[in-house]
C-alpha cells in the first residue's frame, strides 16, 4: 500500500488523503499512516457536523498514538 510504504520511508512526513473519505474509510486511510485527511464531503453531508468532525478526529487520534507506542517497542 502507498500510504503505508511512505509512513515507513517517512515517520515525521505529513501524508494527506483526499477523496470521498467517509467515517469508515477514514480509519483505513488512518490506519495505513495518513495524518491529514480531507473529508469535506463526510462532513458538509453529514446531518451531525458536529459528531461525524468528532468521529473523524478521534479515528485519527487514536491510529497517531497506536503508531507512538508501537514505535517505542
Amino acid at each position: 500500500h502507498k500510504i503505508e510504504k511512505l509512513r515507513y520511508d517517512f515517520t515525521n512526513l505529513d501524508i494527506q488523503v483526499d477523496c470521498g473519505l467517509d467515517v469508515n474509510t477514514f480509519k483505513i486511510a488512518s490506519k495505513s499512516g495518513a495524518n491529514v485527511i480531507v473529508a469535506g464531503t463526510s462532513v458538509f453531508g453529514s446531518k451531525d457536523k458536529e459528531k461525524t468532525i468528532g468521529q473523524l478526529r478521534s479515528s485519527i487520534q487514536y491510529e497517531i498514538d497506536n503508531r507512538k507506542s508501537s514505535s517505542k517497542l
